[in-house]
């Protein structure tokens, strides 16, 4: 892990962005689960989970490897490694490690996939990463990523100013970390630039009911520090969002959270 990677992360990485987390995770799970077998995950494959967190998806990549199938996660924060290995401990095929992805080419293995969510959006040269990911893949092996726009395509209806407002705080915040959080659009391209065949192109993007729009206070909190640090918004004038938000969202019709670009890509032989 380096310091230098990790201070590059807008959210913050605590035990309530876990929850967070997880929370979000039940919204994508099925499309991310139907996704990968899409992709070719079959019981015998090499995997390689990249920013696995605190091991959403983890346990179930686990459980498709029963056929002496092996499965490698990594994350930069060693608190949410510590909560994959406690849920993936009855498992003998997963290790799970705490890894710099700017670095996985030092892990000198090859993987027949690997699988990586919201986590490129955060760098600041995905491509770098993509390539290095794609460098370790076996032949026919299979690049799978999802990745949203953050928060370009959420939708709050009927107009929500706050909801408009928080929109516009991340985006500002996200590019004045020099997050490349567009890597979504260009997914496609990079693999196709370095000679992988597009398996798959598509969107999914989930609508939220009452309870799960919490999700976007959360998200709010998560980012605090960093538009506070940055200088774009108090601590006071973000309580006061947070307010208008929650108000706004109870109120709301139709809510989504993010549109998630999923890419599959694969080496030719």
């Amino acid at each position: 892990m380096t310091m230098d990677t990790l201070k590059q992360y807008v959210l913050e990485a605590d035990e309530k962005s876990a929850e967070r987390l997880l929370r979000q995770h039940k919204l994508y799970e099925h499309a991310s689960q139907q996704l990968l077998l899409q992709a070719g995950l079959k019981a015998n494959l090499s995997v390689l989970e990249l920013g696995c967190g605190p091991g959403a998806m983890t346990p179930w990549l686990c459980q498709q490897l029963t056929k002496g199938g092996q499965l490698l996660a990594v994350d930069l924060s060693p608190e949410y490694i510590r909560k994959a290995q406690s849920k993936t401990e009855a498992y003998e095929n997963c290790e799970c490690i705490v890894a710099d992805v700017h670095h996985i080419d030092e892990l000198e293995r090859k993987f027949d996939i690997i699988y990586c969510r919201m986590i490129l959006h955060h760098l600041h040269d995905p491509d770098v990463v993509m390539q290095k990911m794609m460098n370790a893949l076996n032949p026919n092996g299979r690049l799978v990523c999802e990745e949203p726009p953050i928060m370009e395509h959420v939708i709050s209806y009927p107009h929500s100013p706050a909801m408009e407002q928080f929109k516009a705080l991340a985006i500002k915040t996200y590019a004045a970390n020099k997050s490349e959080y567009r890597i979504a659009y260009t997914m496609a391209n990079v693999m196709e630039s370095a000679g992988l065949k597009l398996l798959i192109q598509q969107i999914f993007q989930p609508l939220l009911g009452l309870p799960e729009r919490k999700l976007h206070l959360m998200a709010l909190r998560d980012m605090a520090p960093k538009m506070i640090e940055l200088g774009f918004s108090s601590e006071s004038e973000l309580i006061k969002l947070s307010a208008d938000l929650e108000n706004e969202l109870a109120t709301a019709t139709a809510v989504s959270l993010y549109k998630m670009f999923q890419v599959v890509g694969v080496k030719r032989a």
